[in-house]
């Protein structure tokens, strides 16, 4: 596999700021149970999932376990 210095430094800008909202929104979670707030932490957790999964797809790691429906990925889909 070949990857450039590019790609690397954004998957790990990426990964990191995710993180980093993802941590946040965790402790807003545990202060608020706001229903708002909820659906925030929600969107802001399910963009890590994303990042995550794209970094594994970018690396090849998902290729050998896809579950697909006819040709189209589930997991990319639901994570999406």
């Amino acid at each position: 596999m070949n990857i450039d210095t590019g790609t690397v430094a954004m998957i790990a800008i990426r990964l990191f700021f995710s993180a980093l909202a993802a941590v946040f929104a965790v402790i807003i979670w545990s202060k608020t149970r706001d229903s708002a707030w909820m659906l925030i932490v929600l969107g802001v957790t399910s963009a890590y999932a994303e990042n995550v999964y794209f970094v594994m797809k970018t690396l090849g790691i998902t290729e050998s376990f896809q579950l697909k429906i006819g040709s189209v990925p589930v997991a990319a889909i639901v994570i999406s």
